[in-house]
Formats: C-alpha cells, structure tokens, sequence
C-alpha cells in the first residue's frame, strides 16, 4: 500500500473528516453540495465494494422515490470525480470513482492513503510479530494503529444511520488493539504501561470486564496491591450503573486470589529484541586508553540503534554495570533485556585486538561471538562488522527480512575518531573544566576532519552549555553553536543531536518553545533511541504545559534507560507539575535509590510536600536542599522562598517577607524565585514585574515556572496569561477558582 507522504490523495475518517489531494485541503467548496461529500464517505466505508445505485439513493435520500434521484445520484457522482481528479476530463477515465456494472465504488488500487487501511494494516503487523513472540515489535505496531485512531470514525456524522454500523466495527478495532498492547507491554515488563492502555480503554468502554481483570493482573504484577482491588471496584460500580449487572464469576475469582495473594506472580518473557550492550572490558596496558574504549561502546550502541527494529538500552544505565559480576540473566531481568552484547577490548600501539559475544539473557546461551585482531585504522571497520553480524544472528532467528541500518558516517581519519571519542568523554561531564577539554578535543578534530558531521554536532552542544552555564559570553556561545549545528546538518541531515542543539537554542536562549519542538521531533526522527534527544523533548513539552504528553515522553525515555536516576527525577518533577503528587514520591524514591540525594533531588521532594501540605517534610527537605547547594546562589534561589514559606505556613511569622528582602538587594537573585515569594503573599502585582523581569533575563527557570502548581490562584489574570501567549503554551491545568483548583 502506498505510503501516506507518496499518495496523491490521503484521505482520514477517524475523527474530523479530511481530504488531501497532494498535500493541500481540498475545500469545502469543491464538493459543491454536502451530498457530494457524503457519498465519499458512503463510498469509503467500504473501498471496493461495489455499491447499486439503488443501495446510494438509499442512503443518500432515504425514502424519496428512486427514479427521481438517479439524475442527482449521477451528478453527484460528476462533482465527487471533478473534486477529486479536477484535471479528469472524461468521467469514465477516473481512477477513484468507478462506474461497475450498475453501480460504482472507490477504486482499491487508486493512488489513495486512506487512515482506516493504514490503522488495519500496522493491527495486522502487530498481530503477526504478536503471533512470533516479537513484543518490541507488536508493541510498535500497535501504537502507530491506536496513533491513527484520532477519534470516533466520522465523529461529525454520528448520528446518520449509515455510519453507525462501521463507527461500531472501527471502536471495536481500536479498543481490541488497546486491549493486545496492553499484554505485549505486560510481556516485556512494561506494567505502568499495559495499565495506561488498559486504563484508556476502560475510559471509553467502562464496563469491558475482561480489561477490568487485565488491569487488575498489571497492578498486581507491579507489586500494585490496592489499586489491584480499586480497579475491581470501578469495574463493579460501572456495570451496576450502566448495566445492573454484578462482576462475573471469574472477575470475582481473580479479586479473592489478590485479595488473599494466592496469584502467582509470574515471570515476564524477556523480549529478545531487546538488547544492551555491556560496557566493554579495557585490556589495554595504557589506564589512558579508557575514554577508548567507553567510546567503542558508545558507537556500537549507536549503530545498533539506527536498526528500528532493536530496542537498545541507553549507555548512561549502561555503566552502571561497569566491571559487574553479574550474571547475563540477572542483567537481562534488571534492564528487561532479552539479549546481551558483551566483549573486550586491547590496543597496544597501532593494533588492535576486539572480542565480541552475543547472548541469550533468557537461557544465558550464546547465540554469536567472533575476535578481531586488525590495525587501529580498521576501527570503523570493526564497529560496522560487529554492528552488521550482530543484526544478521538476530535476524535469522527474530527479525524480519526487511531489516536494515542507516549508513553512519563516521571520520576518514583515525586520530580525528579518537579526538571525538575523547570529546564525547568529556561532554559527558557536562560542567566546568569538562566542558572546555571537550571543546578542545572536539576543535582538534575538526581541525582533522572538518567534515566529520558527528564531531561538529557535539561541538555544537558544547558551545550551547559553555553559554547556558555562563562559562562563555552567551550571546556569542549561542550563535556559535548555532552555527556548528547547522553546518553538522550541511554535512548529514540524519545527525539528532544537531537537531536536538538547534532545539536548546530555540527553547532555552531564545524562549521559541514550538520552534523547539518541531526540532526535537526531528531529531527524534534521525536518532529515535537517544535518551539525551529523549529527555529534552519531554523537558520542552513540560515547559509547553502539555503534561500528560511529557510523563508519556519521561516514560518512554526511562524504557530505554531504565536505571537513569536523572529521569526518574525528572519524571517525578513532571507528575508533581500535573498535580499528581503521590505518584511523583514513588518516582523520586526510585531516583533516591540508585544515587544519594542532590540538592535537586531535595527540592523536588521538597516541592511534592509542600503541594501535599506536608509543611514538616517540605521544610526538612528544603533545608537539605539549601545545605547541599551552591551556598551563594541556594540563598536567593527559589529554594530559599520555599523554605521560608514553610515555615512560615508553620507559624514563623514573617520569615517568607524577610527571606524576599533579602533577596531584592541582591543582584544575583533568581527573579522567577521572587515572583513566586510574591505570589504566595498574594502580592500579585509586584509578582508579575518580577515574573517579567525573569523572562526578559531569559531564565531558564522561568519557562518551567509557569507550571508550578502554587500559580493556581493568578492562573486566570490576564498578564498570566500574556506569559502563556507569549510562549505559545497550554493551559492543561486547573485555573484559579475552578473546583479542581480548589481540591488541589
């Protein structure tokens, strides 16, 4: 089936009804009369079939006498073809509208994307990779059909008696997808998301008591006990109110095997396409050679994430399993992997010696292994080969035919190889003396190889955090890396992490956050499987205030870097903006548990009490924050209003008005920080000129602040919303004086 980018006419009933002809709207007008436009839809119900003319007067003009609308049936017939085809000279010679016997029907093989076809053709995909035990696969596949499903089908025509019966067949479709992505996610460990599809579902179709129980199983299996059995009384309490029915013998059965615990929790298949690549083992007698061989792993995991079909683990929860001596099976659990590369690396002088080993984390049994012994300037050589046979032993076992990987273009030179190796090392690090060693790895490289794409894209993120973090002057470090970027883009337009830079700079220097977006889309285009691209995404949809979209973003991310303390933070600090503060605790335990606290990781606990009213854990934690900290700058930071403000909610009188003095004297104060102080005495006016004057800073903060849930009571003044409009953001959350504000 022809894609829908190539088709001349792209046609979409689920939702709004919208016809393309070669990528432009054709307008209302061009059908001349609505019947024109309801006999395309007639038509496309079923693309085809052959419809009588009886059967269209039919539908179309109901019971009026047939023999005085055949003339009108043939002319609306005249007018869909000219809409359609308006270059069709000859009625007989179209290729949409054809005349069959006595009737007519849409053409099957007309040069025509239609979103119906599509949707049943990824629900086919799926359930074949489904069938093979391929869940990445039927995971994929599933979502691109549910992606396509925009709404009802023909949403606006709900109510005309021929819709009815294919808007019924298609809400089934959809909900029956819904409900085998659910168990694919659940297969692949994946709970928190088969319990959102279930949970979407259940949101159209209530009463579908077998997702009931699926949902019940996932909280179950996520350790989820209680929300086992509230899933079990929502589903009850729907069928008694919409059915007057009682829960089924079997729906009852399940909630006394929770309730007693006598379900077995059992094991999770591990999905084989999913892959991780262990940090390779440095044999080499130089400890120098190190940042070598980290990078080595580095670029064998890009290669392998340029295959679509590969879920491959990130290398920053990668590393934390660096000189383990963990078993490849209890790896395999952790990261839910259901493969495992491993291998190590010798260099002495100009040569080279590189052990590969693929292996099943399910059996522990080896599928592939292979040694290289080349020259040093055979190293792109090694990673293409490594990269190519670990493919080819998964395709002949799991992947389908078709597979292949985008063509990476590394340097011509070796030492210019090594440099970026060296750089990317360094970016790592992200700050201070870090930052300004990657850019002299990176510039000597170029100095190289000035055509070396990914070299000039990681130059570019340097420049871009040398300005944010005020290493360099900002305005010449911004257009600098700007520059790098584009230029990177010049060489190959397939680099993310171009994409993702020029993003930065909209959203961050620039305040542009829908320019930022488009960006981050193609960068996530180029590099889907990059966590980094991932999580600023996500970040840019957090500031764009569409919340729900960004904790799916967070989401999506930690499942390809699932032991990423960051993230989970990150996740956390996104579910507390949405108002769902509980949730965003179990997050930040999760990120406490694999790294000490941080001063960041203070605030954000500190943030999630005080929007509970847990004003004696909000003052601890701020405290802890403010201790941890830079001490100049957590004295006039956002830290130090809240800090103040708890205990001022506890009954130290005057400690919010003092900290805010303070604070107004001091040049370096953080402006965003003083609007909220401000708005939390309700103090709105002096709240918004320092609201402005965080924006006019271009504070990086100020772009997440208008999120902050202690903004509820201004969210419906007009200057809030000129900040909103400014930035082109949704208002996704309760304005001030609604009830759900109000409950917060």
């Amino acid at each position: 089936m022809e894609s829908e980018n190539h088709s001349s006419l792209q046609i979409r009933l689920f939702g709004q009804f919208e016809v393309l002809r070669a990528g432009e709207p054709v307008p209302a007008s061009a059908w001349k009369r609505r019947k024109t436009e309801t006999l395309l839809k007639i038509l496309l119900t079923e693309r085809g079939r052959v419809f009588s003319q009886d059967q269209l007067i039919e539908l179309l003009y109901g019971g009026e006498d047939p023999h005085k609308k055949f003339g009108n049936l043939r002319g609306r017939i005249s007018e869909l073809r000219r809409a359609l085809e308006p270059d069709l000279r000859k009625g007989s010679n179209s290729r949409t509208i054809l005349r069959l016997g006595e009737g007519y029907g849409f053409s099957s093989n007309a040069p025509c994307w239609l979103d119906t076809e599509a949707f049943q053709e990824a629900v086919r995909d799926a359930e074949r990779a489904q069938e093979s035990g391929l869940w990445s696969a039927a995971v994929e596949s599933f979502e691109r059909a549910i992606q396509l499903y925009r709404g009802e089908f023909l949403e606006t025509d709900r109510y005309e008696e021929w819709s009815v019966t294919p808007r019924e067949h298609w809400q089934e479709e959809c909900l029956s997808a819904l409900a085998q992505l659910a168990e694919c996610q659940a297969q692949l460990g994946n709970c928190s998301r088969a319990i959102t599809a279930c949970k979407r579902l259940l949101k159209i179709q209530p009463t579908r008591e077998s997702v009931t129980r699926q949902l019940m199983r996932y909280h179950y299996l996520a350790g989820e006990d209680s929300r086992a059995m509230e899933a079990f009384e929502i589903g009850r309490r729907a069928l008694k109110e919409r059915l007057d029915a009682e829960p089924s013998s079997e729906t009852q059965a399940l909630y006394e095997q929770i309730r007693q615990k006598t379900l077995p929790r059992q094991a999770i298949v591990l999905d084989p396409l999913r892959i991780a690549v262990l940090p390779f083992v440095n044999l080499c007698p130089d400890p120098g050679d190190e940042y070598f061989v980290d990078g080595m792993t580095e670029e064998l995991i890009y290669s392998l994430s340029k295959i679509r079909e590969l879920k491959v683990i990130a290398q920053t929860s990668i590393l934390t399993y660096k000189g383990t001596k963990k078993a490849v099976p209890q790896i395999g659990r952790e990261l839910r992997v259901g493969t495992v590369l491993e291998g190590s690396v010798r260099k002495a002088d100009s040569t080279l010696r590189i052990t590969a080993q693929l292996i099943d984390a399910n059996s522990d049994e080896h599928i592939w292994a292979s040694k290289y012994d080349r020259e040093l300037d055979d190293v792109f050589a090694i990673q293409t080969e490594i990269a190519r046979q670990v493919t080819a032993a998964l395709r002949s076992q799991m992947l389908p035919k078709k597979t292949g990987s985008a063509k990476i273009r590394y340097s011509r030179s070796t030492e210019a190889y090594r440099l970026y190796l060296e750089g990317r090392f360094f970016l790592k690090k992200r700050f201070g003396d870090s930052l300004q060693k990657a850019r002299e790895s990176f510039e000597r490289a170029l100095k190289i190889d000035g055509e070396f794409a990914q070299a000039r894209a990681s130059f570019a993120s340097t420049h871009w955090l040398l300005a944010h973090h005020g290493f360099v002057p900002f305005e010449e470090g911004i257009a600098r890396a700007q520059e790098e970027a584009q230029a990177a883009l010049a060489l190959d337009d397939r680099v993310g992490k171009a994409y993702s830079a020029l993003g930065a700079i909209q959203a961050l220097a620039r305040h542009d956050l829908r320019s930022a977006a488009a960006l981050y889309d193609r960068a996530m285009e180029a590099e889907p499987q990059n966590v980094e691209i991932r999580h600023h995404r996500a970040a840019n949809l957090l500031m764009l205030g569409e919340l729900d979209a960004a904790i799916d973003a967070y989401r999506e991310a930690l499942d390809i870097d699932p032991v990423s303390s960051k993230l989970m933070r990150s996740l956390g600090y996104c579910l507390d903006f949405a108002r769902r503060h509980d949730e965003a605790l179990v997050q930040l335990r999760r990120a406490e548990r694999l790294e000490k606290r941080d001063w960041s990781l203070y605030t954000c606990y500190g943030n999630a009490y005080l929007h509970l009213r847990q004003y004696e854990k909000a003052r601890e934690a701020y405290a802890l924050a403010m201790e941890a900290g830079n001490e100049a700058s957590i004295k006039v930071s956002l830290e130090a209003v809240l800090h103040a403000y708890v205990r001022s909610q506890m009954g130290e009188q005057g400690a919010l008005e003092s900290t805010l003095a303070d604070m107004v004297d001091d040049p370096e104060c953080d402006s965003a920080a003083v609007a909220i102080g401000y708005f939390l005495l309700g103090q709105h006016d002096p709240g918004f000129k320092w609201l402005a004057r965080a924006r006019d800073k271009r504070a990086s903060w100020y772009l997440y602040i208008l999120q902050e849930p202690l903004l509820d009571p201004v969210r419906g003044d007009p200057r809030y919303q000129e900040h909103l409009a400014r930035l082109g953001v949704s208002l996704e959350y309760p304005t001030a004086g609604s009830k759900e504000a109000g409950n917060q």
